[in-house]
């Protein structure tokens, strides 16, 4: 008896250990990882209203509206990460010698939403749209086309006269185009239903709306010529939230997959578990502007020691905890117009340089260590946002300012009132940021005299620099126009009108399910963004990673190559 159950338990054990062997083997012959996935969803939480999805509203629409109008809309031509203007709905363009002619030859693959064939009707009638008394969109759009005629050669061809050369032009033509079948003669109802549901001929097209969730879906007929095209993705998910904090709680409840906002002037928010951050710089900056019109400030000595005093650095370092970039000039780094070897305002520990500029200029220490002239304190009234972050960096500028004995007050005053501050002059130093400065290093706005009345708050006037400028937007030659830009840096620099701050960041907090591109870790370089919807410049890349499990091929069968 005893020998029948030693028996037993011996072929029980030679059972066991053939059975461990097999799943041994099968564990080495199969594999599960992640892998680019075609298809799935991506669900991203946005904050605010979606009311109106016209790409033409320009600065009217909320951020949400411009995220879906620049995923549904496209232009003749859009911009690289580097600024580079490339072709779109355009196939090439031909510019005249005299850089007032431009012609431009569509694709012939294109359609809208609808399956309607993409034309030369379509870029006449949105551009005379735009140009018409009826028009009821973003005021600087029309006047930015207003004096610009366009013709149609053929159905395939457009021809755009300029009254003057402007080398800009071709990023002007990212302007998006709408369809004219549907709303030459559509009625006002007609005109609200579309701009709820519109066609256009991006990448994703509207699929249903369900309340605060909007859904795009993939579309298939996109650029039919061009291999893998298509997008990735099949569907994406956009919830709609009333506050930041709501989202992000959404991204915690995993409702969601990504959430993106500003983490510079926002602070950043705590990171879920498993989930990643990654970055890319916006297409804006925040400066220091120093009013020229007011004495002292129109002594260069004083702008320059201003500069020297001021520590972007330590304020990107301390007080914005590395949350932003640093900055030189008043063209971004991203920019293949920057100048090389730019040399900005720094100090050394003794502050040498900002000290000596104020003794030079006659404003000595008193016994407290304030700088005067003639009983006359240098005191200065410096404005800025009473936002957490912007006032945070007025009370470290007002500390940096006081190392070298210049006296400030602070007027912290609601983000709505700053504006008024600056257009009408009433302020000696201002912190105030310059949003969408857009791809082209064309600053003629901010800085030409002709604009002190504008939006050249610091009243620079200066005839070298407006020469510089309007000779760079007048050429179409990008050598010629970075020598004309690096020149214009220089000198921009040397007279002291503003003190460029910090490069902003935007933050997308994403689930590890989804692959993001174009965006890039922390402390990692990523393509800057000339919009907040130029997060998804590259999204027919992105893809919903997928664990798979391969199991041994015993047929020998060839793999299937990984899906794109």
């Amino acid at each position: 008896m005893v020998r029948r159950i030693r028996w037993q338990i011996g072929a029980t054990l030679v059972c066991a250990s053939l059975i461990l062997l097999l799943l041994a083997h099968l564990a080495l012959a199969t594999t599960a990882g992640g892998e680019a996935g075609v298809g799935g969803v991506y669900r991203e939480a946005l904050v605010g209203e979606i009311n109106d999805l016209n790409p033409l509203r320009g600065s009217a629409q909320t951020r949400a509206e411009a995220d879906l109008s620049g995923l549904l809309f496209e232009g003749l031509t859009r911009v690289e990460a580097t600024g580079v203007v490339v072709p779109d709905l355009a196939e090439n363009w031909q510019v005249s010698s005299n850089n007032l002619v431009y012609t431009m030859t569509l694709r012939n693959d294109v359609r809208w939403h609808d399956a309607t064939p993409f034309s030369a009707n379509d870029v006449i009638w949105t551009i005379d749209w735009i140009k018409s008394p009826q028009f009821n969109g973003d005021p600087s759009l029309k006047l930015a086309w207003q004096n610009i005629a366009v013709t149609a050669l053929n159905p395939q061809t457009v021809r755009f006269n300029l009254p003057v050369a402007f080398a800009p032009f071709l990023n002007q033509l990212t302007v998006p185009m709408l369809p004219s079948h549907l709303l030459r003669n559509a009625t006002t109802e007609q005109w609200q239903a579309w701009n709820q549901q519109p066609i256009g001929t991006g990448s994703f097209r509207f699929g249903q709306r369900d309340g605060n969730l909007i859904e795009l879906v993939a579309n298939a007929d996109y650029r039919p010529n061009i291999p893998n095209s298509r997008p990735n993705l099949e569907r994406l998910e956009f919830r709609l939230y009333p506050t930041m904090e709501a989202a992000h709680e959404a991204l915690r409840r995993d409702a969601v997959d990504a959430f993106a906002y500003d983490v510079t002037e926002q602070g950043e928010l705590p990171l879920p578990v498993g989930y990643r951050r990654v970055r890319a710089p916006l297409a804006d900056y925040v400066v220091l502007t120093i009013n020229l019109r007011r004495p002292p400030l129109d002594d260069l000595r004083v702008r320059q020691a201003i500069d020297y005093a001021v520590d972007p650095n330590s304020l990107i370092a301390d007080v914005l905890q590395n949350r932003a970039l640093p900055l030189t000039s008043p063209i971004l780094p991203s920019s293949w117009a920057v100048a090389d070897e730019l040399t900005g305002y720094i100090d050394d520990a003794e502050q040498s340089r900002a000290n000596g500029l104020l003794d030079q200029a006659g404003w000595q220490r008193d016994e407290q260590g304030w700088r005067r002239k003639a009983g006359q304190l240098l005191r200065f009234e410096l404005v800025s946002a009473n936002s957490p972050e912007r006032s945070a960096i007025a009370e470290r500028i007002q500390a940096q300012l006081a190392t070298v004995g210049v006296s400030t007050s602070l007027q912290l005053v609601p983000s709505s009132n700053l504006q008024d501050t600056l257009s009408q002059h009433t302020f000696d130093l201002a912190i105030h940021g310059w949003s969408n400065l857009g791809s082209d290093p064309d600053v003629y706005e901010l800085w030409h005299s002709s604009q002190v009345n504008a939006a050249n708050f610091a009243g620079l006037e200066d005839p070298a620099i407006d020469d510089l400028l309007v000779r760079a937007r007048q050429t179409t030659n990008q050598e010629t126009r970075r020598e004309l830009y690096a020149e214009f840096q220089a000198k921009w620099l040397a007279l002291a009108p503003s003190v460029m701050l910090y490069q902003p960041l935007l933050e997308q907090q994403v689930a590890p399910s989804i692959e993001v591109l174009g965006l890039a870790p922390v402390n990692q370089q990523a393509e800057v963004l000339y919009r907040y919807s130029d997060r998804f410049r590259r999204i027919a890349n992105w893809y919903q990673v997928t664990t798979r499990q391969v199991l041994p091929n015993f047929r020998n069968e060839p793999q299937n190559e990984r899906p794109r």
